[in-house]
């Protein structure tokens, strides 16, 4: 287990201890939190150079929730605007899908439902919202939405995309 919990306060030896675990690494796995918290602590850095680079020589590579909204070229702020209320805006994501040639925004949980009395589909922004957000993106820009439950496996030597679960 590899862990790199923040970019501003990571030690020299911590920095260490992650990438020789990342370096060894035949699959790796990042998941649930915040995509900002994210696409800060993973910009520019040999983890996430490292993290790219094994996804290039194909290693097994998987990002959900949060991690998976920082991929693309494009990141919905999911914690500022559904929790603190902030408009709908983009942030500059990490854009691993971009040295691939995609021009991507990821979208997990595209069908949540879990809101109750409110729309928590398209990442827990909602469709309104996301419609708003949608009209932001530059023309060229495609949206990835991925159901909960389910995965999107690219396969980048092969050009193919599988998409499987719910």
């Amino acid at each position: 287990i590899a862990s790199f919990p923040n970019a501003a306060s990571s030690t020299p030896e911590a920095m260490a201890l992650a990438m020789r675990a990342l370096r060894r690494a035949t699959y790796v796995f990042a998941g649930p939190g915040s995509p900002t918290y994210a696409v800060r602590n993973w910009r520019d850095t040999p983890v996430f150079e490292t993290i790219a680079a094994k996804l290039v020589a194909g290693a097994h590579v998987t990002f959900a929730s949060a991690a998976a909204l920082a991929m693309g070229r494009h990141t919905i702020p999911v914690y500022e605007i559904y929790k603190v209320g902030e408009d709908p805006r983009w942030i500059e994501g990490l854009d691993l899908l971009g040295r691939f040639g995609f021009e991507r925004a990821v979208t997990p949980q595209w069908n949540n439902n879990s809101g109750g009395n409110h729309d928590t589909s398209r990442a827990f922004i909602g469709q309104p919202r996301f419609e708003l957000l949608r009209a932001m993106l530059p023309a060229g820009a495609v949206v990835l939405g991925i159901d909960e439950y389910t995965a999107c496996t690219i396969d980048f030597a092969s050009n193919e995309c599988l998409v499987s679960g719910a």
